[in-house]
């Protein structure tokens, strides 16, 4: 155990931790008292700019505990998929279960990551917005910076 972090439990942790974090976020005045950490009142500035607080993405594949804890707790979901259809039965089934919730999952983000060399057209984005992604975000090579921003300049001439 480093550093704390209880490994066979750590979703478990990152889900007490971010809630401690949100309190700490939105009130005054904070006290916390979870299964992983505790805290008296205490005020704790400066407060995030984005009200209630920022958003919480979770990393995944599509997994079904990955997705529920999106459902559940997450404000959104930032997958690596292999796919459009992979990407389409991950927020089906995030949907499906922030119902369960009580969570509006129209009010989640969906966000498409892609790896080197994926994604990189028009057409595969409206895909992707069509299944359901808010954004997708297309890996840059690197290299020096004259490199990068001709491939930028590639990418959006590609994908506009």
């Amino acid at each position: 155990m480093i550093l704390g972090g209880d490994f066979e439990h750590r979703w478990s942790q990152v889900k007490d931790y971010i809630a401690a974090m949100k309190v700490l976020w939105r009130e005054e005045v904070s006290e916390y008292h979870g299964r992983y950490i505790s805290f008296p009142a205490v005020r704790c500035y400066p407060k995030p700019a984005s009200k209630p607080n920022p958003p919480v993405l979770i990393g995944s594949i599509n997994n079904p505990r990955a997705l529920k804890r999106v459902a559940e707790w997450g404000d959104g979901w930032v997958p690596v998929v292999s796919s459009v259809d992979e990407f389409a039965d991950g927020v089906t089934k995030i949907k499906a279960m922030a119902k369960d919730y009580g969570r509006d999952a129209n009010a989640l983000d969906y966000t498409v990551f892609g790896i080197t060399g994926q994604w990189q057209s028009a057409a595969k984005i409206r895909e992707f917005e069509k299944a359901g992604a808010n954004r997708v975000v297309l890996w840059l090579g690197d290299g020096d910076l004259k490199v990068v921003l001709g491939e930028m300049e590639r990418l959006a001439k590609a994908v506009m």
